[in-house]
């Protein structure tokens, strides 16, 4: 890898320009992969979002779950996760 660099008078900065190597060119591209994954995962969270803050879903939700509040206190949930009659 090698590195440049000219002085901007005006500004008083000194600007670099590196030429990169294989290895960095790669470590580049996953930097920007997995940006793009997070990017990715943070759209799908949104669209979860708009999605559960409808109100008909939050209320399909609530009834969902006071369904599995009364089988656990009623006995018929078994530990272990899910189960096929």
């Amino acid at each position: 890898m090698s590195a440049t660099y000219t002085f901007d008078q005006k500004t008083g900065r000194a600007l670099f320009y590196v030429s990169a190597s294989t290895f960095h060119a790669d470590y580049v591209t996953l930097a920007a992969k997995a940006a793009a994954a997070i990017e990715e995962e943070e759209a799908e969270e949104r669209e979860w979002d708009s999605i559960v803050s409808k109100p008909h879903v939050r209320q399909a939700l609530r009834r969902m779950a006071a369904e599995a509040r009364r089988q656990y206190y009623a006995g018929e949930t078994e530990e272990g996760g899910f189960g096929l009659e």
